[in-house]
């Protein structure tokens, strides 16, 4: 069985029980939209993780500077 991490409140769960939430965040750092996305990983069936999931920042403002100073991109594959 395939299981997931839930970014808001740290389970390990079942696939069926876990979605993702894609939020574009590069006007945040002043890049064109797409440049810099995060995925938040949440439980579909607690509410709690659903509405966590919209306000929950993985791509730190440091990181995301430093990532993109320095010329990268990464590129991340959803789950079908």
């Amino acid at each position: 069985m395939i299981t997931w991490t839930c970014h808001i409140c740290h389970e390990e769960r079942p696939d069926d029980r876990i979605d993702v939430l894609t939020t574009d965040l590069s006007a945040d750092f002043g890049m064109p939209a797409g440049t810099v996305k995060q995925n938040v990983r949440y439980c579909n069936d607690r509410e709690m993780c659903r509405i966590g999931a919209r306000t929950k920042r993985l791509v730190h403002d440091a990181l995301a500077r430093k990532v993109l100073a320095d010329g990268h991109r990464a590129e991340v594959k959803e789950r079908a």
